[in-house]
């Protein structure tokens, strides 16, 4: 599997060329984190792509969806539905939040508390577009790392995709 492993600010950081391809290969040697950022540029159904492959490999039963902003497309066989709602924080379970913002009235502070109690009773695994919008790895971790360091635990893992693959 085409992976390179990095550290960014003591954190490690995974680089993987293909979520249909790579994400699933990637996935056993990440159990010891209990909090995970992939980054990639989600497109054409590749958040729905991302979801699949973590509900199978962390089990239907054992995981949870939850997103803030609209994310069916039409004609996309792979959209799940989101699990939870804004708020609902079970426990001892994966979730996967799609997109650290909202379409809604949601303020900015309400997400980062909702995520860090999801984070304190869970495995998070955040879905996130780079911010940057570029396909450098250590720039856009830079990126969220300054935006979002008020969700980021001591102990977590950045998968980073390259989207050589991608690319449609």
């Amino acid at each position: 599997m085409p992976r390179r492993e990095q550290t960014i600010a003591g954190k490690p950081v995974r680089i993987i060329e293909d979520i249909s391809r790579d994400l699933l290969k990637s996935l056993p040697d990440s159990l010891e984190y209990e909090f995970i950022v992939l980054i990639s540029k989600y497109n054409s159904g590749k958040s729905s792509s991302a979801v699949r492959i973590l509900f199978k490999y962390f089990g239907e039963e054992n995981t949870e969806y939850v997103t803030l902003t609209e994310q069916y497309k039409e004609n996309n066989e792979e959209y799940k539905d989101p699990t939870l709602r804004f708020g609902e924080v079970p426990h001892g379970k994966t979730v996967v939040f799609d997109e650290i913002n909202s379409d809604g009235n949601i303020s900015a502070e309400s997400i980062t508390r909702y995520i860090r109690d999801l984070a304190r009773h869970n495995r998070a695994v955040i879905l996130s577009n780079p911010y940057g919008m570029t396909d450098d790895a250590m720039h856009e971790i830079k990126l969220f790392i300054r935006k979002e360091r008020k969700i980021l635990p001591a102990k977590m893992l950045f998968i980073f995709v390259t989207n050589q693959h991608n690319k449609q």
